[in-house]
């Protein structure tokens, strides 16, 4: 059978208030001249405050149309007839991550990346004079490491960690944790010519060197570690 009417392809679509990229921009237009209508007076399309608010307005209508399909679309993925029970969401661990800030935030980095690691302490050096120490020659306005011979500063320099690990036994770690001793084999001393599996000898400098490498990648600017020992 025909189809009795042509379809047609409306001239001025109607589209919902988030989608509607027209109605955003003149809204958003509204709002500037309300807030801002004594100092800012030109609003047309080559001033760059108006080409900040269409970017915007765009960003909302793209926001606008994904947030308008059926949950269940957006949680199925690509071929699927259903969202699946696992695999939909982010892990807290993905969705949530961020570069360690505080000394909590690395206590916690390392005891969720040592396994086998009972307990973990920093302690701040801002107290400790620099090794080799370092100067500022109050007369030249500059570092040294030379004591200078007229009136001198002795620096203390903040952002080191002293670390104390406090590891379980090293059998423990060998019957628990075999994979992370298979880590531990690229973290040998540069003199240790040893190949395989991680002795007991050897267990603490590795576990030392793995913590300095995490620390290495995982530290905030002007921070660094000193010292790591194990207890």
């Amino acid at each position: 059978m025909l189809a009795t009417e042509t379809p047609k392809i409306p001239a001025v679509p109607k589209r919902l208030p988030p989608q509607d990229y027209e109605l955003l921009r003149q809204t958003g237009i509204e709002y500037l001249q309300k807030l801002s209508g004594k100092i800012w007076t030109d609003y047309n399309v080559h001033d760059p405050g108006v080409t900040m608010l269409e970017l915007l307005c765009y960003a909302l209508t793209d926001l606008g149309y994904r947030t308008s399909f059926n949950i269940a679309d957006l949680l199925t993925d690509s071929g699927k007839a259903a969202p699946s029970k696992t695999g939909s969401f982010f892990s807290a661990k993905k969705i949530l991550t961020s570069h360690p800030v505080t000394i909590a935030d690395y206590r916690k980095l390392l005891i969720d990346q040592v396994p086998g690691l009972r307990n973990v302490w920093f302690l701040t050096n801002d107290n400790e004079y620099a090794k080799p120490p370092v100067y500022y020659d109050l007369k030249k306005g500059e570092l040294t490491v030379t004591q200078p011979l007229t009136a001198f500063e002795k620096l203390k320099l903040k952002g080191l960690y002293t670390i104390k690990l406090e590891m379980e036994d090293f059998t423990v770690v060998r019957a628990y944790h075999r994979g992370f001793l298979e880590t531990l084999e690229k973290y040998r001393l540069e003199s240790n010519a040893n190949t395989g599996d991680v002795t007991v000898d050897e267990f603490e400098d590795c576990c030392m060197n793995y913590v300095c490498a995490l620390m290495r990648d995982w530290r905030n600017l002007c921070e660094d570690v000193d010292r790591i020992s194990m207890i």
